[in-house]
């Protein structure tokens, strides 16, 4: 379903309050964002003088604490000019701006009048806002920054995102703008804004119970657990190491989040240090050639032979890992569907994925009952023969096309929408069918 976006300028500044403080900002715009009538988020722009921004950045006001900002693109801020901020409203105070439905100059009087109104004051108090983005004009050119809960996206959908595990994403695009940071340094930053206070405070509906059933771990598991197992890697095309952060990141997402399993993945004839080291090195070195000619960002995982990647599609993103098994001389490409299936609905997108893989030309998709993870799985095995980087892309291509042309279709049928046979029916009517017939058209990566 498309979103709409009301926009309006406030005819006049707009008071905020924090601890033992209040402050003025200037020229605020309203932003809001709706689905059907359900508005999903909130977004004030405005500036501030250079003063209030010093009282915003040591106040941490915003919820800008130090550990969640990106480094900033541009010259750094110069003192005396004003700076301009992106924040999104709290998602569980969106209901109190419903009653407006499409009156968005009653919405922005309604922010106005909260200063002065007891009963919608928390609209206008600080740190229920998150900032988004900070930006400071400078002559021709401007200077800004991203936050944590920019890549985020707070916004209505956000309980369904958490409750689902599709936060790790945004989290390697913020490491990735913060390499300097420690894994324990933005650990505990996580560990305080996102649980258990950000969950159970803001998004009631994700509880610590609903967690455990669907085995999803807090971003501070994420970034401390397997910090000793995987050692650093240094890619053949590039002198620098790969992120030690981010693979541990895309490592505890693989392995715990969406489980190899060992009755799935371990080949029990399989000994690595049976095999040459030379064939052993052939396949690693072309897997990792192929992605870094192409510009992927790519890490290596548990013993060198498994790759872990972010794929960015046109609507959504994927975790992908390609596994190497050096005895069989196989390599396996997966890619991640990026929602858990509920336990509820396991049964009928079983049988939409039994459906799908009939008419699959290459590949197939599955499910894993337990935990509810969907991926969709591509494999060559070259034994007698070799592997090029022409072959891998096919592989590559093939299964991101397919998960590209049937992800909508799943969430569809995850979210009741469609009955199995109904959404087949669907898919096969797209102009495009990647899912069912081959494209010759590439897909570009991040």
């Amino acid at each position: 379903m498309k979103i709409k976006n009301l926009r309006h300028t406030f005819e006049r500044n707009l008071t905020f309050f924090a601890p033992s403080t209040t402050f003025e900002v200037f020229t605020p715009k309203l932003i809001l964002s709706k689905r059907a009538e359900a508005i999903v988020t909130c977004q004030l722009t405005f500036c501030v003088d250079w003063e209030t921004y010093q009282k915003i950045d040591s106040g941490a006001l915003f919820n800008l604490q130090p550990e969640i900002r990106g480094n900033i693109h541009g010259k750094p801020f110069e003192s005396g000019r004003e700076v301009e901020l992106s924040l999104n409203l709290r998602p569980d105070l969106l209901p109190q701006l419903a009653v407006y439905g499409q009156n968005v100059a009653g919405i922005a009087d309604l922010f106005t009048r909260a200063s002065n109104d007891p009963s919608t004051q928390s609209l206008v108090t600080a740190n229920h806002w998150f900032a988004l983005q900070i930006e400071q004009k400078q002559d021709q050119e401007k200077s800004y920054y991203h936050t944590l809960w920019y890549h985020l996206k707070i916004s209505k959908d956000t309980p369904k995102m958490l409750e689902k595990g599709n936060f790790l994403p945004a989290i390697v695009k913020f490491i990735q703008e913060r390499p300097d940071l420690d894994p324990e340094t933005i650990g505990e930053s996580l560990a305080s804004e996102l649980t258990p206070s950000f969950l159970t405070e803001i998004f009631a509906a994700v509880s610590e119970n609903m967690q455990e059933e669907l085995g999803i771990p807090f971003p501070r598991d994420i970034l401390h657990l397997l910090d000793e197992e995987f050692s650093q890697t240094t890619s053949p095309k590039y002198n620098e190491p790969l992120s030690h952060e981010l693979k541990d990141l895309l490592a505890e997402k693989l392995e715990t989040l969406f489980t190899l399993d060992s009755t799935e993945e371990t080949n029990p004839n399989e000994n690595v240090s049976d095999r040459p080291d030379s064939t052993k090195s052939r396949l690693f070195e072309t897997t990792l050639g192929f992605f870094a000619d192409e510009g992927w960002t790519i890490y290596a995982l548990k013993g060198e032979t498994t790759f872990g990647t972010i794929y960015k599609g046109q609507e959504r993103e994927f975790i992908c890992y390609a596994r190497i098994y050096v005895d069989a001389e196989q390599l396996i490409f997966y890619s991640i569907f990026p929602e858990v299936v509920p336990e509820s609905r396991r049964s009928p997108v079983s049988e939409f994925l039994t459906r799908l893989n009939f008419g699959l030309l290459i590949g197939n998709f599955e499910m894993n009952f337990l935990n509810g993870q969907i991926r969709y799985k591509t494999s060559i095995d070259v034994e007698g023969d070799r592997l090029t980087a022409e072959l891998i892309g096919q592989l590559v291509r093939a299964n991101l096309n397919t998960m590209e042309g049937a992800h909508q279709h799943i969430s569809i049928v995850i979210n009741g929408e469609l009955s199995p046979e109904e959404a087949i029916a669907s898919l096969q009517t797209q102009t495009i069918k990647p899912p069912i017939y081959p494209t010759t058209q590439p897909v570009d990566p991040c």
